[in-house]
């Protein structure tokens, strides 16, 4: 479940969320607090394997590296070479890990809506490998952690 905000959206709703299930996207409503409604969305073909939320965005991310707007279904950020792991963002940025890289996604270069996924440098964070590893966020962090326990803390410099 991804909820954002819905002052942000500048709508009348009293909640907006998103919510994936067996590769299924669901936009869920609240009108009031005891009025709810929930549409499914069609979502391109694919794996879609996370959903996330950044302020007024929800996003779905894809086990080959693409991301869709959930609202939109518009695709945001390229295939990435390799599988997929997880899915963050933070402060309006996009992060993806894969078993051996870190990247951001970053904007078109042209104008475009498809941004290029940029590897973040994790050399002084010292991590074992990175398969089966998870990604967390803090107020100015996205948080690397391994299956055996090790954390790195990779600083995004758009966050206040």
């Amino acid at each position: 479940l991804a909820m954002v905000n819905p002052v942000l959206l500048e709508g009348t709703d009293y909640a907006v969320g998103y919510g994936l299930v067996s590769s299924r996207l669901f936009r869920i409503r609240a009108r009031s607090s005891t009025s709810w409604i929930s549409e499914e969305l069609t979502l391109p073909e694919g794996e879609p394997i996370s959903l996330w939320a950044d302020g007024a965005h929800a996003r779905v991310g894809y086990a080959d590296g693409r991301v869709f707007s959930a609202a939109s279904r518009v695709q945001l950020a390229p295939v990435i070479p390799t599988r997929v792991e997880a899915f963050t963002a933070l402060c309006g940025e996009g992060f993806a890990l894969t078993a051996k890289t870190l990247y951001r996604l970053t904007p078109s270069s042209d104008g475009g809506a498809v941004g290029a996924w940029t590897p973040v440098d994790l050399g002084a964070a010292k991590l074992p490998p990175l398969e089966l590893a998870r990604l967390s966020r803090t107020d100015r962090a996205i948080l690397v952690s391994t299956a055996g326990g090790v954390v790195a803390r990779v600083a995004v410099p758009s966050c206040p």
